[in-house]
């Protein structure tokens, strides 16, 4: 299933720090997880927070973590799905293709990380 890359309308993100979340693994590249934030609308955010990658989701285990709303959640899932660098990205919403196209900044190489 390495071709594929699959974004769900009923997705979960866990307590953990904000880069692990966009690589789903505790260990990652964080300039590609910057990158990949970046190409899905959240570069504002990840700049405002206190300890950028670093910075837990959610306060269920740190009381610094950070709240999110829904339409970041969806942008930090698009994150994940470039960060996986699959030729092929399924997103099973009509919003979730309307973020990425207002969102992405495409060039010929934008799918190219």
């Amino acid at each position: 299933m390495s071709i594929l890359s699959v974004v769900f309308q009923d997705f979960k993100l866990f307590s953990f720090s904000l880069g692990q979340n966009v690589a789903a693994k505790s260990e990652y590249d964080s300039a590609l997880a910057e990158i990949c934030l970046d190409r899905a609308g959240l570069e504002n955010r990840l700049a405002s927070m206190p300890n950028g990658l670093e910075i837990c989701l959610y306060k269920n285990f740190k009381e610094d973590g950070v709240e999110i709303s829904g339409g970041e959640a969806q942008k930090i899932t698009i994150a994940r799905a470039l960060y996986k660098d699959a030729p092929f990205v399924i997103l099973d919403e009509l919003q979730q293709l309307l973020i990425l196209l207002r969102k992405l900044k495409f060039t010929q190489n934008s799918m190219k990380l």
